[in-house]
């Protein structure tokens, strides 16, 4: 009897061993959260892996890092999925966003980083920027948008690289925003793979743009941007096209130089007269 209960005591005692070691050894990465809808995520979280159907999506707050930790996060085209509105230094990674009317919403938010990030069929844009600077949008994927698939309106001082942009009207388009950085990007099957409207002062470079109705476009007073050591393949019309309407609105003092262009319609297309030093 004396071995009999020696032996119940100490596996017993090995197995709330393995437990507590096991509890120990859980790392905040290994923790999940479960998500639901109009959702509001004020702290670190990493979200359980699965389908959820959020038709109110969810809204980030300052700090918040966000890992969805390839959860599929679904709506029903009536809300962005994920908004952060006046937001420092957040962030958001690793979800897989469908059916939305908009993948990732930002506004009035200033060094948040959206990163390896999937957003399919949405009714508006991929990840639209607007009066938001200093952020950087790295390594997501953008397919089959109803409308651009990255949009920067107002926005300054911008990092934009290693997306992958297809299937959709527009690829990365900018309106009224400078300073920007759009590097290192694919885009295919789109109408205008990058198209700058009334913006200024960007760095446009090491981007791959083929099989577009066009490369990329200046267009409406889009001045003193560079437009560098970019790989224009394959597009039906124009490689790169500059657009001016009239003398007030034209696009001046462009830099283009050391890309590869091959297989457009057109290379370079200086569609009117009024454009000036580019």
């Amino acid at each position: 009897m004396k071995v009999s209960r020696t032996i119940v005591l100490i596996l017993y005692l090995s197995l709330l061993s393995v437990s507590v070691s096991s509890q120990q050894n859980i790392s905040y990465d290994e923790r999940c959260t479960l998500p639901y809808d109009g959702m509001i995520i004020d702290e670190d979280t990493v979200f359980c892996k699965g389908d959820y159907y959020l038709p109110s999506g969810i809204t980030v707050t300052n700090n918040a890092r966000l890992n969805c930790n390839h959860a599929h996060l679904k709506g029903n085209f009536s809300s962005p999925m994920i908004s952060l509105h006046q937001v420092t230094g957040a962030g958001i990674k690793n979800c897989f966003i469908k059916q939305s009317k908009g993948g990732i919403e930002i506004q009035n938010s200033q060094n948040n980083e959206i990163l390896s990030n999937t957003i399919l069929d949405t009714t508006k844009d991929g990840i639209r920027l607007t009066s938001s600077d200093q952020n950087t949008l790295s390594g997501n994927i953008v397919a089959h948008s109803s409308s651009y698939g990255i949009f920067l309106y107002d926005s300054r001082k911008n990092v934009i690289s290693k997306n992958k942009i297809f299937d959709s009207p527009e690829g990365i388009r900018l309106g009224t925003s400078y300073d920007n950085r759009i590097a290192k990007n694919n885009i295919n099957n789109t109408k205008y793979g990058l198209l700058l409207s009334f913006s200024g002062s960007n760095h446009v470079s090491g981007n791959v743009l083929h099989n577009n109705q066009y490369g990329a476009v200046l267009v409406f007073s889009s001045s003193f941007n560079l437009i560098a050591k970019n790989v224009i393949m394959s597009n039906l019309y124009s490689g790169i096209e500059l657009i001016g309407f009239d003398h007030l609105v034209r696009p001046v003092n462009n830099t283009i130089h050391h890309n590869l262009i091959d297989g457009n319609a057109l290379g370079i297309n200086v569609l009117s007269s009024f454009t000036e030093n580019n």
